[in-house]
């Protein structure tokens, strides 16, 4: 398993299973162990311990332990505080020394027999002087220059822009800085590609810039802050810049280690102000650190000041960025733990911000408050917060906080208790047997609604009018108003209400009977029609029955007639057709219409016999 302290920890802790797993771990393996026991993971390194064996062995190991405890590190510890936090038996303290005649070395010594001799300030054994505690590659060749904080910007930009044949690693000392000074570089085209990697970035854009860097076969400069410094492999690395000064010696001994890996060579360049340079070198010299000093070579210098104000005042973005680095550079070195040899009150303020582009120094508050040791503290704290994650927590927070309220579960004051608290741990509690009086409950606050449009009613209200003339002009009296109604209140705008809806309530009833009588009206309507289109077709059956029965009866009257005829004058009078069509009626028919049919026939036929 190869995690990250933080990651471990959590499965631990939440992983069902995870903690009995690694009961049986037998070798705990510390990379960049400096840095695991410094403060920062101090907390969660002894969690981490307080889950793995401790225990010595039996039958034939004897009193070793159960679990054994590799530390790595260019910048080994030796303080015995430190490692006896590990819970290390007998450790050993192995390393690859150069001596003052410049031969290499294998050395290995017990630390425990090495505790008498060694202070616990001073990690350096005081009877060994020929090792070097924190070592350099043999391959590797280390120097410096000096020159003023207004220069450093063209320093950096004319060693680019004559070694644009060479990889070269440029470490800064904040992300703010980074960020700029790729912008800047990428704008004015150094000649070779330019790219960035600092904290800021997330983790997988930031592993993508790694392995581009690494496998890109021709030149490129890359410009990071010391998150590149520890735990990264550049192959072909030519040049190592540390354009602003290291902390202290072991982040000095990491940056230069990019470069110069395994068998190859490489070069390293330390960037120091006038006000640094005795401090510094002594240090490094003092460390057995084989370093050397140069100087900038005019005929290859160039100025870019100009060039930056222009690009500076055209983008406000770049603007932005220039204050923050200007700001971000003080702060780091007003956090620098040597404060001989680092004072940020010496600096040319006005002159770095001319270099930078920026028409007149930025206001930096944290200068105006002094530089006391509590303003210090809490400057390294706010730089090493990480304002997404407390953003998130304090979100996380509010939102549980709210959940509660809204449940009723959280009084209103203690509601206000938790919002005031910044970390968030402390919980508020009443002592056992008190008894609180209730929290009256909390209601929220009714949202607002939006008015909706009211329906005019038919016929309610009044309205106006407009009355034309005959040439279709309106006429003097072109709008009649109804009577203005002022505003009811109290005791009258509750009798208006009932009034109006009394009036409605008339209308509404008004309104339903008359559709009840439209609705029986439409029923009626219906029956009617169909009972007429029910008779119709009885109608037309029976006149094809009757048309039969007609026709049959002529023939045998024209037989009678013939004779009646031959036997009289021949003559037919209007009574026996009146007697005939009586009769004919009185006898009834089937229906109404074969007597109607029948009677037209007789009518047909007399007039034919009077003929």
């Amino acid at each position: 398993v190869c995690p990250t302290p933080a990651k471990l920890v959590q499965h631990l802790e939440q992983t069902p299973g995870f903690d009995h797993a690694v009961a049986d771990v037998r070798v705990l393996v510390l990379d960049e162990a400096d840095r695991l026991l410094d403060l920062g993971f101090r907390q969660q390194l002894d969690t981490i311990l307080t889950y793995l064996p401790t225990g010595r062995g039996k039958g034939g190991q004897g009193d070793r332990p159960i679990r054994q405890t590799l530390l790595f590190s260019a910048t080994q510890t030796r303080k015995v505080r430190d490692l006896a936090r590990l819970s290390l038996y007998r450790p050993e303290y192995i390393a690859i020394d150069e001596t003052k005649d410049g031969t290499i070395q294998k050395s290995a010594a017990s630390l425990s027999e090495e505790a008498d001799a060694t202070d616990d300030d001073d990690p350096t054994p005081k009877n060994q002087e020929n090792t070097v505690v924190c070592p350099t590659p043999a391959k590797l060749k280390q120097s410096y220059l000096v020159c003023t904080l207004p220069q450093k910007l063209d320093v950096l930009f004319s060693f680019v822009k004559s070694h644009l044949k060479c990889k070269i690693i440029a470490f800064l000392s904040s992300c703010s800085q980074v960020r700029f000074v790729h912008d800047i570089f990428c704008k004015m085209q150094p000649g070779l590609p330019v790219t960035c990697l600092h904290g800021k970035i997330k983790q997988a854009r930031r592993t993508q810039i790694y392995l581009s860097f690494v496998q890109r076969s021709q030149p490129a400069l890359l410009l990071a802050t010391d998150v590149a410094a520890r735990g990264l492999d550049f192959p072909d690395v030519d040049w190592v810049l540390q354009v602003d000064a290291p902390e202290d010696l072991a982040i000095y001994v990491h940056r230069v280690g990019r470069t110069a890996r395994h068998t190859q060579g490489g070069k390293s360049l330390l960037f120091l102000l006038p006000s640094e340079e005795a401090g510094t070198a002594a240090r490094l010299r003092a460390a057995a650190v084989p370093i050397k000093k140069l100087t900038v070579n005019p005929r290859h210098a160039v100025s870019v000041a100009r060039r930056a104000a222009a690009l500076v005042a055209a983008a406000p973005e770049l603007r932005e960025r220039a204050k923050k680095a200007f700001r971000s550079y003080l702060r780091s070195v007003l956090l620098m733990p040597d404060r001989e040899t680092f004072d940020v009150h010496k600096l040319p303020l006005e002159e770095y911000a001319a270099s930078l582009g920026l028409p007149a120094a930025p206001s930096v508050k944290f200068l105006q408050r002094g530089a006391g040791n509590e303003a210090r503290e809490d400057l390294r704290q706010k730089k090493n917060a990480s304002r997404k994650l407390n953003k998130l927590k304090e979100q996380i927070r509010a939102e549980r906080l709210q959940r509660r309220i809204e449940a009723g579960g959280v009084a209103e004051e203690e509601a206000t208790a938790r919002k005031e608290e910044d970390d968030g741990l402390l919980v508020l509690r009443r002592p056992t047997g008190e008894s609180p009086d209730p929290a009256p409950p909390i209601r929220p606050e009714p949202a607002a609604v939006r008015e909706t449009k009211k329906i005019r009613l038919h016929g309610a209200g009044t309205g106006s009018r407009t009355v034309f003339d005959e040439e279709g002009l309106p006429s003097a009296k072109q709008v009649e108003a109804g009577p203005e109604r002022t505003p009811a209140t109290g005791e009258g705008l509750a009798k208006s209400q009932e009034e109006y809806l009394e009036v409605v309530r008339k209308r509404l009833q008004a309104n339903d009977t008359q559709d009840r009588e439209d609705a029986r009206e439409r029923i009626l309507a219906k029956r009617r029609k169909r009972k007429r289109k029910m008779e119709g077709e009885r109608e037309e059956q029976e006149g094809d029955d009757a048309v039969a029965v007609v026709l049959g009866g002529v023939e045998e009257e024209e037989e009678s007639g013939d004779e009646s005829s031959h036997e009289g004058d021949g003559v037919t009078s209007d009574s026996d057709l009146s007697d005939g069509d009586m009769s004919d009626e009185d006898g009834g028919g089937e229906g109404e219409g074969s007597t109607t049919l029948q009677a037209q026939e007789d009518l047909a036929l007399a007039l034919l016999r009077g003929n």
